[in-house]
């Protein structure tokens, strides 16, 4: 009886450190309403390669061909974001799970501040006419991939790095379709710039 009830004690010391090992998963979730219509909107989403003209923070993307291994099978593609800090951000691009989401990203590598990542990017239409709203969220764990990360590695440090690159991306790219001239036309590579 002594022997049991010491046992469970102890259990109750120890299980918390064995159970407690990993980074507490982190959660960004930004929105914003845009003024345009839907297909330019995908259309603008759905090109890799414009990123630099719309999000402020990135100087440079980079895709890798999709190939597909087995008939049926969506075929991933790769994409690497250079950023104007130096940072990199790897991904590999999945088949959207329903509609209305254009991008379905898993972290792939690179020295962005954070592991784990997995960001959606989805697309609403509304019933006001030329009016999207653009819901971008991510789940991820720190950049040690700890319980007790060191500074700078911590899940503060990945939540400000994730949501400051989620909303100057948004912002920027509200700007670019509602004051581009040709807003309402499709925004391919070959669009000339101003």
């Amino acid at each position: 009886m002594n022997l049991r009830c010491t046992f469970g004690l102890l259990s109750l010391f120890i299980q918390p450190s064995v159970f407690a090992c990993g980074p507490t998963p982190q959660k960004v979730v930004e929105t914003i309403e845009i003024h345009a219509p839907v297909n330019a909107v995908v259309e603008v989403l759905t090109h890799p390669e414009l990123m630099p003209r719309w999000h402020p923070m990135v100087e440079k993307v980079a895709t890798t061909p999709a190939l597909s291994l087995s008939e049926g099978a969506f075929p991933e593609q790769r994409r690497e974001l250079m950023l104007r800090n130096g940072q990199t951000l790897h991904e590999r691009l999945r088949q959207p799970g329903k509609p209305t989401v254009v991008e379905d990203s898993l972290m792939a590598g690179g020295n962005f501040p954070m592991s784990q990542y997995r960001g959606v990017l989805e697309v609403r239409p509304s019933d006001k006419g030329d009016v999207v709203t653009l819901v971008w969220s991510a789940r991820f764990n720190n950049q040690a991939n700890l319980l007790d990360a060191p500074a700078g590695q911590d899940n503060a440090t990945a939540i400000a790095a994730v949501t400051a690159f989620y909303l100057k991306g948004l912002q920027g790219l509200k700007h670019y379709l509602e004051t581009s001239p040709d807003q309402y036309s499709y925004h391919t590579p070959q669009t000339k710039e101003n």
